[in-house]
């Protein structure tokens, strides 16, 4: 990123619901790390994609890793 990352940010960066089940189920699988995945798919932070694997695992059902219809936004 160099020089570019010291600009201050414009404003929040929007996500599509196709990237944010990607990269939950990139982490969730074990082949990536939270770095790995944030660095692959551009996502801002780790801690962005953290509360979309929370959110995730809200919607678990039995232990299942399966998110409720429209969970994650």
């Amino acid at each position: 990123m160099g020089i570019e990352g010291l600009h201050p940010s414009t404003g929040w960066k929007s996500y599509s619901k196709a990237l944010k089940w990607q990269a939950i189920h990139a982490y969730l699988s074990g082949d990536y790390s939270l770095n790995e995945v944030i660095v692959t798919n551009g996502i801002s932070s780790t801690s962005v994609l953290i509360k979309w694997i929370i959110k995730y695992n809200h919607g678990q059902n039995d232990g299942k890793a399966q998110a409720k219809e429209g969970s994650i936004q």
